[in-house]
């Protein structure tokens, strides 16, 4: 989502906020702070003060001191609003929002609004616009209107809106109204501890601002046989009063429909449209669309549907109803945070079994769209199925080196064993297949051993035990990124 919609100065801001968190608390020179760039003197110093004066107007916190230094305390600040407001200040985000928010408007009524000049506009959009053509949407910029399939300029509109300032850039203008309220009750959503309301009340308001802009579901999305008949009579019953007609308000439901239930992969079990998808799998016994693949797949990677299989169960139904539609990625939110930057992209590894299961799938008749996107369909099979077919057997060894302190020794041994990828022996002598030995004074660690952790003689402390961890976490990812 940075990449895509921050501009370039908007993302050496947050790469310098990133490095300079890694600092411990306390007063900096700027001239000693600056090394730690790969930008120019100048240009440090110029993102300085404007990460000064964001930091001043986000969190009310001062950056430099009267004699000039930096004063760094990382409790003061939080990467991640930092990162929202930078994204709720990009020019795609508040493009985006406008033309949701005032369907009808031109370009110049944009560059009127936001003092800024048509081809400033032009040319920092064309980074988004190129993106956007993987989904086949394009952007009249003198109109400003959309052009593509509805239903994925409504999951475009909710992508943005979600990662960029969680669904506020529509519900801090739009109100919410009893007949949103009971859309969420009825649905069992409003107290469904999986589900978070705003991000399905930004759903509702997108739809409810599109249909009153005019801007109408054209295409009938075959969601009938996933959707129960409960949930569309509810979203018949709150579009009714939006759609104008009985065939505009059916393509609609479908449209909406297609929106709550599958915009994204689902994490919990007991999120009800998991509990709903997994009734209609379970229903049709293997006659319904797409349960036959998942039936040989789940055979073939010897899993079988029980109760901890059925969130992966409810995912692969997504993805497969997803991807068949346009035979192609839609624009979900993973699909935007795969194009990271700043931070290191990841890369699934391969579960053979189904890859090469899905690879031959690809050649039957009615799913040879398999094989037009195989890496982009495969990294939602990996999410969806890593966590029960892949299993990472990749351990942190840690030798703990015996002390007479019997407690330190106790409470060590109690730390570690709260970590599942760290074995823990006992040790005083080299062993190369040690990853990392651990006592209180250097002297007891064996020769040659490269890499050790000293605690102290009375206690393991907090902070001890939090640079402890994140020392034996760096570890692990990197045997992990090695395989």
């Amino acid at each position: 989502m940075k990449s895509i919609l921050l501009s370039d100065e908007s993302k050496k801001k947050l790469e310098i906020f990133f490095e300079m968190n890694k600092l411990e608390d306390g007063r900096y020179p700027v001239s000693s702070v600056i090394k730690l760039f790969r930008f120019s003197k100048n240009t440090v110093y110029q993102l300085l003060e404007k990460i000064a004066a964001d930091l001043e107007s986000l969190f009310g916190y001062e950056l430099f001191d009267k004699n000039g230094k930096i004063i760094w305390a990382k409790t003061a600040f939080d990467m991640n609003r930092y990162n929202q407001f930078l994204l709720r200040k990009s020019l795609p985000y508040n493009f985006i929002r406008f033309i949701l928010l005032h369907p009808g408007k031109t370009l110049n009524d944009f560059c009127s609004a936001n003092f800024i000049s048509s081809s400033t506009i032009r040319r920092t959009l064309q980074p988004f616009l190129a993106f956007l053509k993987k989904f086949e949407i394009k952007i009249n910029l003198s109109s400003m209107k959309l052009e593509g399939n509805e239903y994925e300029i409504r999951m475009l509109f909710h992508t943005i809106l979600w990662s960029c300032s969680l669904g506020q850039g529509i519900l801090e203008v739009e109100e919410v109204t009893q007949k949103e309220e009971d859309v969420l009750k009825r649905l069992g959503i409003a107290n469904c501890p999986y589900i978070n309301n705003d991000d399905i009340l930004t759903i509702l308001l997108i739809a409810k601002l599109r249909i009153q802009g005019g801007l109408f579901e054209k295409k009938l999305l075959p969601i009938d046989n996933f959707i129960p008949n409960e949930t569309i009579d509810v979203l018949t019953d709150y579009l009714s009063t939006f759609a104008p007609t009985n065939t505009h308000l059916d393509a609609e439901v479908r449209s909406l429909a297609f929106q709550l239930y599958f915009s994204n992969l689902y994490y919990h079990n007991d999120d009800v449209r998991v509990i709903e998808l997994s009734a209609y799998y379970l229903g049709k016994k293997g006659d319904g669309k797409f349960i036959p693949i998942i039936d040989r797949l789940f055979k073939r990677i010897d899993l079988k549907v029980q109760p901890d299989t059925i969130l992966p169960l409810a995912n692969l139904i997504s993805i497969l109803f997803t991807f068949s539609l346009n035979r192609r990625p839609l624009p979900w939110m993973k699909e935007f945070s795969s194009y990271e930057v700043l931070f290191p992209k990841f890369t699934p590894k391969t579960i053979v079994p189904v890859e090469s299961f899905f690879s031959k799938i690809s050649t039957k008749e009615g799913f040879e769209w398999l094989s037009d996107y195989p890496y982009e369909f495969y990294k939602y099979v990996y999410y969806a199925l890593k966590a029960y077919v892949a299993k990472d057997s990749t351990t942190v060894k840690v030798a703990i080196v015996p002390i007479p302190n019997q407690r330190i020794m106790s409470e060590l041994q109690a730390f570690l064993a709260l970590f599942s990828f760290i074995d823990v022996v006992f040790r005083d002598q080299p062993d190369s297949e040690i990853d990392l030995f651990i006592s209180t004074f250097e002297s007891l660690i064996p020769d040659h051993a490269s890499t050790f952790f000293l605690v102290g003689t009375n206690e393991v402390t907090l902070e001890a035990k939090n640079d402890l961890f994140s020392l034996l976490y760096n570890i692990y990812t990197e045997k992990i990124n090695k395989q």
